[in-house]
């Protein structure tokens, strides 16, 4: 069963939530610099998988930016949260699921694009 926020016409994904996916990316390494979103098979990101790449980037982006604005933090959050079209969200997240395998070029992309090493 999923939360309803007021003022959201989808089911809400928590913030945490958002975050847990975000951290669970920067604990696999980074399998090697590409110069384009490249799975380890040859074939590109798909949309989905761009979208979520894009969201934990500026999920990080913001967090970097609530630690030195924490006083904008409820605003900044919900305006966060108003643009992410959460019904997407989990349905890749259950297509992920479904293709664990999918998750090493995401959590690669979102390596290269943060510049962490491996």
């Amino acid at each position: 069963m999923t939360s309803r926020k007021p003022g959201l016409n989808c089911p809400a994904i928590s913030f945490k939530g958002l975050i847990l996916i975000a951290a669970l990316a920067i604990l696999l390494p980074c399998c090697g610099e590409t110069s384009r979103p490249v799975s380890e098979s040859g074939g590109p990101l798909s949309p989905d998988e761009r979208y979520i790449v894009q969201l934990y980037v500026k999920i990080n982006d913001l967090e970097k930016n609530l630690q030195d604005n924490p006083s904008d933090s409820v605003k900044i959050r919900a305006e966060f949260r108003a643009g992410v079209d959460s019904a997407r969200v989990v349905r890749i997240l259950g297509e992920l699921e479904k293709k664990p395998e999918r998750w090493f070029p995401v959590y690669s992309r979102i390596n290269e694009l943060l510049g962490h090493e491996k």
